[in-house]
């Protein structure tokens, strides 16, 4: 955790990496959002959101 902390965390508070996010969906697709993992036809990260 430390090492994460030290050399990972500022290169992602700085924006010098940025996660890939391939779609945003809300809580109410979550059923959606496992089914486009299960397919694997995704690049990036699947978000669930609230509100």
């Amino acid at each position: 955790m430390a090492a994460v902390r030290e050399h990972v965390w500022p290169l992602l508070s700085s924006g010098a990496v940025k996660p890939i996010v391939d779609r945003r969906l809300p809580m109410s697709e979550a059923a959606t959002g496992h089914r486009v993992l299960d397919e694997s036809t995704h690049i990036g990260k699947v978000l669930l959101t609230t509100g």
